[in-house]
């Protein structure tokens, strides 16, 4: 047995997750159980995926990005052009696109 979503708050603006780093693109605020749990999925500025829970003692890990495309309906490809863009508004810089879709395995 799981936990149980209560919740999917997708893309949000601002969560009050405080174990989220600073300067990443927020992709998902997952409610668990009875709202006393939530945890946040997001993207850092070197591409990496990770998701952390809202409790003191919460370490950042790796998120796989089917948990992430199944939480928002989002493909693969939309959660990397999401990327691309966010990275272009900070830097005008281009990320170069990957080939492989590891949201359909």
């Amino acid at each position: 047995m799981g936990d149980v979503h209560t919740g999917v708050t997708v893309q949000p603006q601002r969560v009050t997750n405080r174990n989220v780093p600073k300067d990443v693109l927020l992709l998902a605020d997952v409610c668990m159980t009875s709202g006393e749990l939530h945890d946040t999925y997001y993207i850092t500025r070197d591409g990496g995926l990770w998701v952390v829970g809202d409790w003191v003692d919460h370490k950042p890990r790796p998120a796989y990005p089917f948990q992430v495309c199944r939480l928002t309906g989002y493909t693969y490809n939309q959660i990397e052009a999401m990327y691309q863009d966010w990275i272009a508004s900070r830097t005008g810089e281009t990320v170069p696109r990957q080939e492989a879709s590891p949201c359909e395995s």
